[in-house]
């Protein structure tokens, strides 16, 4: 019991110290923002900031502090607010938006433990 409580104290010490604080690289591309919501965002041409939330799509023209929903449903067919229905949002290189999503509706978690791996019948897709 002492040496984990000696071992918390010292990886604590550690990872707060000056030293490795110091050792942090962040790019040189990055700003902060002060942002409301967790992305994941894409930024568009003019500047502003777009996201998915739930099943719409939302902006930010202030850097993420306000965000407006942009027209209705992506796909009034799915529940982006259900647990793994969590919407990604990428952009092409010619600015296409594409979203995607785990579709949990056709989920089937199968394992065989004999083997360490999946079952054929194991599936999660996009």
């Amino acid at each position: 019991m002492v040496r984990s409580i000696l071992m918390f104290i010292v990886v604590f010490a550690f990872t707060t110290s000056p030293l490795v604080a110091q050792q942090r690289w962040i790019h040189p591309k990055c700003v902060p923002v002060e942002c409301t919501k967790n992305g994941p965002f894409e930024q568009l041409e003019d500047g502003s900031l777009i996201a998915v939330k739930k099943n719409v799509l939302v902006r930010s023209s202030d850097g993420g502090k306000t965000w407006t929903e942009q027209g209705g449903p992506i796909d009034s067919g799915i529940e982006f607010d259900r647990v793994g229905h969590v919407a990604q949002l990428l952009k092409t290189d010619s600015g296409t938006l594409i979203v995607l999503y785990l579709d949990f509706d056709h989920f089937n978690f199968s394992w065989n433990s004999e083997r360490v791996a999946p079952n054929p019948d194991c599936r999660l897709e996009l």
